[in-house]
C-alpha cells in the first residue's frame, strides 16, 4: 500500500528516470562487470562476452538497438494517436481530413529528419570517441566545453535563457575546470605528461592541438544532440 501511494504522489517523469537508470545499470552488467568498476570481466550470470572485446560492434548494436526499439514504440504511439483522434473528432473529420493529412505528413517529416540529426550526430562522436581512446588520446577530452555548447544550443534552437546568476556560475565552472583539465594533462608521472607521451606516440606536439580541435567537434555534436533530443520531445508533446 505504501509503494502504490509513493507511486500515486510521484511523478511519471521521475519514475520514468529511474527506470530508465535500472535499465541503463543491468545494461552494463549484461556486457561485463569492468563496466560498472567491478574487476571481472565475467556478467552478472557469470558469462565472458565476447561482445565487449569489439568496441565498435558494441557501439553499432547498441545504436541498433535504440532504433529499432524507437521504431517499435514510434508506431505503436501513432496507433494511439490515430484512435485518440478518431474518438474524439468523428464529427468534424470529413472537413479536416485533408489539412490533417497535410500536417500529418509535415509533422512526421520533421519529426524524421530531427530524429535523424540526432542520432547521426550522436553516433558520430560515440564511434570517434571510441577509436580515440584507442588511440591513446582519451585524456585530451575537453568535456568541460559542453557547458559551453549546451547554453550556446538552448540558447538559439530552444530560445532558453538562463539568469544572470546561472550564466555567471557557468561561467566560474567552466573556467576552473578547463584549468584543471590542462594542468592535469601538463604535470609529469614518472617523469612523462600526457603531452609528452603524445609527442613519444606520434612524432610531433603539433598533434595535440589536433586532438583537442577534434574533441571540441565532438563537444559540439554531443550538445548539439542532446538538445535536438528535446527539442524533438517537446515538438511532439506539443
Amino acid at each position: 500500500m505504501a509503494i502504490k501511494s509513493l507511486m500515486r504522489k510521484c511523478s511519471r517523469y521521475y519514475l520514468y528516470i529511474l527506470i530508465t537508470s535500472l535499465l541503463f545499470i543491468f545494461k552494463r552488467c549484461l556486457l561485463s562487470l569492468n563496466e560498472i568498476n567491478i574487476d571481472n570481466k565475467k556478467n552478472i550470470f557469470g558469462i565472458e562476452v565476447v561482445l565487449n572485446s569489439h568496441i565498435l560492434m558494441k557501439i553499432l548494436l547498441i545504436n541498433f538497438g535504440c532504433i529499432f526499439f524507437g521504431i517499435i514504440f514510434s508506431i505503436f504511439r501513432d496507433k494511439k494517436r490515430k484512435s485518440f483522434n478518431n474518438k474524439n473528432n468523428q464529427i468534424s473529420i470529413t472537413k479536416n481530413i485533408i489539412k490533417s493529412s497535410k500536417n500529418d505528413k509535415k509533422i512526421k517529416w520533421k519529426t524524421f529528419s530531427l530524429l535523424l540529426i540526432a542520432c547521426s550526430f550522436f553516433s558520430i562522436q560515440l564511434i570517434t570517441r571510441a577509436i580515440l581512446s584507442s588511440c591513446s588520446v582519451w585524456m585530451l577530452d575537453v568535456w568541460v566545453f559542453n557547458i559551453l555548447f549546451i547554453y550556446i544550443f538552448m540558447k538559439y534552437l530552444l530560445n532558453y535563457h538562463i539568469y544572470k546568476h546561472q550564466f555567471y556560475a557557468l561561467i566560474f565552472i567552466f573556467i576552473t575546470n578547463f584549468i584543471l583539465l590542462i594542468a592535469a594533462s601538463s604535470i609529469k608521472y614518472e617523469g612523462i605528461s600526457d603531452y609528452d607521451n603524445i609527442n613519444l606516440i606520434y612524432g610531433s606536439y603539433y598533434y595535440i592541438a589536433l586532438f583537442y580541435l577534434i574533441y571540441l567537434i565532438l563537444c559540439a555534436l554531443t550538445m548539439s544532440s542532446q538538445v535536438i533530443q528535446k527539442k524533438l520531445s517537446i515538438f511532439l508533446l506539443c
